[in-house]
């Protein structure tokens, strides 16, 4: 039976004093928030904090046997519980003494407790409840396993032929203008708030999201002065398609640049790297029509590369067509190789130019492994362990490093095409799995799970900068609904 009931008991020590002896049960905690009773559900908890150590005393006192007075009170007998933010009832061992207080003593600022028991008078039998008797031999019994449940594949983009249909399919619905790749570029490419205005409801407006590259084409300049007001122009996403400005804007800067027989200026070798990295985050075509055969070998000729300018190079192999063109071109890897082994360059430049290098090679592979699973018709084919190690450690790479977050994801998002067969159903392993022991089709299942994951990341960090509560619930729960599985990992690896 309910002995005692209170919202809030007190602060930091309270006290509870019953009208007459009783046999304590076992006390409830109530959460806030929490309606304890059914037939009362305006009847809520007001514990605070969500995590309390609490002390209980009880003044114990004996029951009396049926031929002897009542005794006086015996003694103080404390317990100790733990309260974690959950409704939880904490049953107490008390069959041989009543008690008429109860002391809770603990670091709360507010204690909603029930205590459950019954009157010592309503107790016949005032001697002790004997306890069973223990069994004579102990006989383990299993536990029925529950089996898990397969995630619905339309919320399931490890196993989905399109891993981010999730985050482009609720864009289509509520914002047609916009794609994803259009928003992933606003966000974690280019600094959208410097060079965009934004309407009085605080949407994004199109015809304001990109350069004018009119007025970039017709200023009045020298070259040196022009390349700076370009990369600031480089510096907000084009458009997904072709204008005319853009093979305007491309010529005049191969003509700032120079000829490709003379060697460039310490100005020319810096505009033209910090454009290649602003570039490897454009559509392909801008970076495509940027990097024309041995335009790139020609600013390693004669002297290193500056560090500040290997910097720009290694974020921009992000991009896989800056990664070929590095690999294609036999003058370009032997200047790194070079680097590498130069003595008159710090410990860090080398090895910035060795990572240039890895950086590059990792799309190679990675694209080997695409191509050998669209080529088999069983998904079955799977490449040399070392290859698959080697794209392991290139992927923890790639998306461990925040530079490049944004030009990685545009680049893997149209990996697989609407009619790319998915893996078979399975665990997706983490990369540290991965990297022991590594399949193609883990590898692949685990990159779909990244594109699906991270996606929808990116369009729930646009709805919240754009305050879209909608968008921004739907996609919670689809966060929500990951918690629990393989996918926390990849989810856990997109928050840090």
């Amino acid at each position: 039976m309910l002995l005692f009931w209170s919202k809030d008991v007190g602060c930091g020590i309270a006290a509870v004093r019953f009208q007459s002896p009783v046999l304590v049960h076992s006390i409830r905690i109530v959460p806030s928030g929490v309606a304890p009773f059914t037939a009362v559900p305006t009847e809520v908890g007001e514990t605070r904090p969500d995590d309390i150590r609490l002390r209980i005393y009880f003044n114990a006192q004996a029951l009396p046997a049926a031929d002897k007075p009542k005794g006086a009170p015996n003694a103080l007998i404390p317990v100790d519980i733990e309260y974690h933010g959950q409704l939880c009832e904490f049953p107490i061992e008390m069959e041989q003494f009543s008690t008429r207080l109860m002391i809770f003593e603990g670091a709360f600022e507010s204690l909603s407790i029930a205590v459950y028991g019954r009157l010592a008078s309503d107790v016949s039998d005032m001697s002790p409840v004997p306890l069973p008797a223990p069994p004579l031999e102990y006989k383990p019994i299993g536990l029925s396993i529950i089996p898990r449940r397969r995630m619905h594949l339309s919320m399931d983009p490890a196993h989905s032929a399109q891993p981010f249909h999730l985050a482009a399919g609720y864009l289509a619905e509520l914002y047609p203008q916009f794609t994803l790749d259009g928003i992933i570029r606003h966000l974690f490419v280019f600094d959208a708030n410097s060079n965009n205005e934004h309407q009085s409801n605080g949407t994004l407006t199109a015809a304001t999201a990109y350069p004018d590259l009119a007025s970039c084409l017709v200023a009045d300049e020298s070259d040196t002065d022009w390349l700076a007001s370009a990369v600031l122009a480089a510096q907000s996403p084009f458009m997904a398609y072709v204008p005319a400005d853009v093979d305007k804007f491309s010529a005049r800067i191969q003509n700032c640049l120079g000829m490709d027989d003379e060697e460039p200026d310490a100005d020319q070798r810096y505009y033209f790297f910090e454009l290649l990295r602003h570039f490897s985050c454009q559509p392909d075509y801008v970076i495509l029509n940027f990097l024309r055969p041995g335009v790139l070998a020609r600013f390693f000729q004669t002297r290193p590369v500056h560090s500040a300018s290997l910097v720009r190079l290694h974020e921009a192999v992000a991009n896989p067509h800056v990664a070929h063109s590095v690999r294609d071109d036999p003058a370009v890897t032997e200047a790194l190789v070079a680097m590498q082994i130069n003595p008159t360059l710090s410990r860090s430049t080398q090895d910035l130019a060795r990572r240039v290098l890895v950086r590059a090679r990792g799309w190679v592979l990675y694209e080997s492994i695409l191509m050998s699973a669209e080529g088999t018709s069983d998904g079955t084919s799977n490449p040399l362990s070392s290859t698959l190690s080697e794209t392991v450690i290139w992927l923890s790479d790639m998306t461990s490093d925040q530079s490049v977050f944004g030009a990685f994801l545009l680049s893997v998002l149209p990996n697989f095409s609407p009619t790319s067969r998915p893996p078979p159903p399975g665990t997706i392993s983490t990369l540290r799995q991965l990297n022991s022991n590594a399949s193609q089709v883990e590898v692949l299942r685990w990159v779909r799970a990244y594109q699906g994951v991270a996606s929808v990341g990116a369009t729930l960090a646009w709805a919240l900068a754009e305050f879209d509560h909608k968008l921004i619930h739907r996609l919670l729960a689809i966060l929500k609904l990951w918690l629990n599985s393989d996918y926390n990992e990849v989810r856990r690896l997109q928050i840090m």
